[in-house]
Parts: structure tokens; sequence; C-alpha cells
């Protein structure tokens, strides 16, 4: 809600009487913001807002919702029909609308994370923030310096068996051990400065979680690159400007400053849409409920839904599991040793994971 402040300023209104020109205090009877559709009322704080039934009693002003643009408003003003000296009546004419205040009303959006995504190692996602109007009412540009910050999680692997060091070793800002978010901005963008949250001794960044426009603009549109199969993110747009500052509101759900990456509504973590493909028996993300096949008559198959959504590496392929199906993986314990003249005497030869369903 947005709510500006009203000063009224007394005034004067001269007319004549049966004694000649005399001065009439003038009143506020009403308020007008030509047609704009908004509200007046009165606020304590500049902030809440209450609707009045006297006019003179108004000190603020609310914008209809959608409303952005140029905006007019002004007091409609008439006079006590007596003269101030004499008291006798004067001639009432009619109401007059006051000088206008003229101000911008501007808005900062941001676009939302595509509902029918879910995370994926490698996978890059685009925000777009901006400026409306682009010119104020004075005809001043309508920029600013936008800053994207990134909230994200931060888990070790990008699957539940399987993790890599990154393009350049342990500390490549693209690795996914449990030192590395599992969302971060791409370091080099055009337009924009990305800063680390972390940084080596050697000077090696990571943890990209801030992206800053480079000049000022009135849009900008990040890149964010997915590092985990069942990763989550807050992302918040933010507007340093000379009209002001303030965050960016979702276009989807105005009333909404955070974009959820992925599209996560009851807060699981875990993707609306694979659960709306899935429709799994529970959506606790720690439910462990598949029952097919009977097998010795219990459900679940020691993973929970969080996990299988997360996925696993089989046969080196990724693949995210079914909650409603029982999973199983052999493991050969009857094997011979390996190696037994140098040492090595493990009795067990490990698979690549087998996946039954």
């Amino acid at each position: 809600m947005i709510v500006w402040e009203i000063t009224p300023t007394s005034a004067t209104d001269y007319d004549f009487t049966p004694l000649g020109l005399e001065e009439n205090f003038v009143v506020i009877v009403g308020w007008t913001d030509f047609d704009a559709g908004g509200e007046f009322g009165y606020s304590p704080d500049g902030y809440n807002f209450y609707p009045v039934n006297n006019p003179e009693w108004v000190n603020a002003y609310r914008p209809k919702p959608d409303f952005i643009g140029i905006l007019r408003i002004a007091p409609i003003l008439d006079d006590i029909p007596i003269g101030i000296y004499s008291g006798e009546p004067t001639y009432d004419d009619d109401p007059v609308t006051g000088d206008p205040w003229t101000m911008t009303v501007w808005e900062f959006w941001i676009t939302p994370c595509p509902y029918n995504w879910r995370p994926m190692l490698d996978e890059d996602l685009t925000f777009t923030a901006w400026i409306e109007p682009e010119i104020d009412h004075k005809g001043n540009p309508m920029v600013g310096t936008i800053i994207f910050l990134l909230d994200s999680s931060n888990q070790p692997g990008h699957c539940l068996n399987d993790c890599r060091l990154g393009s350049e070793g342990q500390w490549a800002w693209d690795g996914t051990t449990g030192g590395h978010d599992d969302f971060q901005f791409l370091p080099e963008q055009l337009g924009f400065t990305v800063l680390p949250r972390d940084q080596t001794p050697e000077g090696i960044g990571y943890n990209y979680d801030t992206a800053m426009s480079s000049w000022v603009t009135n849009m900008s549109t990040v890149t964010v690159r997915c590092l985990d199969y069942g990763g989550w993110a807050c992302l918040i747009g933010y507007v340093i400007g000379f009209f002001g500052e303030g965050a960016a509101r979702r276009i989807d759900a105005p009333d909404l400053f955070v974009v959820d990456i992925p599209v996560d509504e009851n807060d699981n973590h875990i993707a609306d849409h694979w659960e709306d493909l899935i429709d799994p028996p529970s959506r606790d993300p720690l439910s462990d409920d598949d029952n097919f096949r009977e097998g010795d008559g219990t459900d679940g198959d020691g993973l929970s839904l969080y996990e299988e959504y997360r996925g696993l590496m089989i046969r080196g392929t990724w693949h995210s599991l079914d909650p409603w199906i029982k999973d199983m993986f052999v493991m050969n314990f009857g094997a011979v040793p390996r190696d037994p003249d140098n040492g090595d005497w493990s009795f067990i030869i490990p698979n690549r994971a087998y996946h039954f369903t």
C-alpha cells in the first residue's frame, strides 16, 4: 500500500455583501484525483490508512492499486456564506477546485519463476526487473541502480550420490560440494557487476549472490544458474534512484516482493510442478509412502519424498525417482577379493545403482 501525506492550506474568498466587498473563510468540502480512481483518507503515520467522512480531516491519499503514471490531486474549496467583518450574507458562488499537486506514481516490477520449471543441473533462468513509467511528470528519466539479491540453499552434491569440484577445481564457483550455493548468479554478465559472498585466500570468488547493474537503467535482466537438482532459492530485486528506492513487486502477485525458485507455494522445497505431475501420496518432504510392489507388506523404500525428488545418478545418468514405487538397489556381497596380494581384501564389489520399477 502506498500513502501520500497531504497538508491542506487555508485560504480566503472575496464576495459582495449588502455592505460591500468582504472576505470569507474558505473550507475544504471535498477532494478530487481527476478520475484516477484512488482514495482520500487519514493516515497517522504515513503508512496505515483510514477512510474519513470529513474532507477537512483528509491528510493522505492512496492510489488505485494498478495506477501507474502522472497523478494530480486537489482540494475542492467553498466559502462560508457570511462576511467575516459584518456577519452579513454574501453572494454564495460555486465551489472551486484548488491548485493540484502533481506527482508520478511509479512501480518496480520483477518477473516470477516459470511454474513449469524444476531445478536441473547447470540450467539457467533469467529474471527481468523494470521501472514504470520511464519518465516522470517533470520529464526526468525514471532510472536507477538495479540490484538483485539471491538467498540460496547450500547442500553437498548436486543429487543424493554425486558432486563435482567445478570447472576450475575445488573452489570453482560452479562446484557442487557442500561449500557451494545451489543457485548463483553467472559471474560474467554484460551490464552487471556480480559479487561473490565468499572468497578463498587466493582470491577465488564463489557463491555469487549479488548482481548490480553497471549503470543506471530502467530495466535489467539477470541470469541465475542452478547447481542442484533439489535446490531452492529466493530472489529479490531492489532499485535506488533519484526518485527514491524500493523492492520489486512480482507481476503475477503484486503483494509479494520475493521470487521463489522454483515455484513452491506449500514451502516444502519441492517444485509444485513436479508434485502436480507425480501427485505423491503425501507432500510432506520427509514422507516415505511408496506402496508398490507389496514386498513384505510395508510401505516405503527408505527414501523420503524430497530424496526421490532430488534424484540419483544411476549408470551415469541422473534420474528423479517415483514416490509411488519402491526402489531397490543391488550390491554384490559375495565376490572374491580384488587384489589380495596387495592387501585389497574388500569382499564387496560396488555396482552402479540399479533402479527397478
